[in-house]
């Protein structure tokens, strides 16, 4: 132990070599000059992994990376995602912070459809039956060709 140096001298030593290679790696560059570039290339990927996330079933691991994600800001797929982790959930008090969750998506202007769609359950099963219409009505204008648009059309006739 006489050749270990103090606890708080490693950190500090393991500290600035992590920066060092990390800087070196980068070309020199920090990450946050990196970090727009490397959003844009998964942008178009971002829905398809965030539902293969939360489709793990794994709420903890998908609440963790969605308020991870959203430490750049909440927008219309993470809140979204956020909803539809506690409605497979289905814990107390979970049927109403995904509806929460869906209400806040679908005031974003980027909302997916399917916040549409799921908040509009969400309000039929709360008792609200008009306005859960009005965004079953929402989602069949944004995904005209949805899989389930007929289930759709089914509800909004009832």
């Amino acid at each position: 132990m006489s050749t270990h140096p103090p606890p708080a001298e490693r950190m500090r030593d393991l500290r600035q070599t992590a920066e060092h290679y990390r800087m070196q790696a980068a070309g020199g560059q920090t990450f946050d000059a990196r970090r727009e570039p490397y959003a844009q290339a998964l942008r178009g990927l971002r829905p398809q992994l965030l539902e293969e996330q939360v489709k793990l079933n794994d709420p903890g691991a998908s609440l963790y990376l969605l308020n991870s994600l959203a430490q750049d800001g909440w927008d219309g797929l993470l809140r979204y995602y956020e909803g539809e982790v506690y409605r497979m959930r289905d814990g107390p008090g979970d049927a109403e912070r995904a509806s929460t969750a869906y209400a806040a998506a679908v005031s974003l202007p980027d909302a997916p459809p399917q916040a549409h769609r799921a908040h509009g359950y969400a309000l039929l099963k709360a008792g609200a039956r008009e306005d859960g219409k009005a965004s079953l009505r929402r989602y069949l204008e944004l995904a005209p060709d949805a899989s389930d648009a007929a289930m759709i059309e089914f509800t909004l006739n009832q």
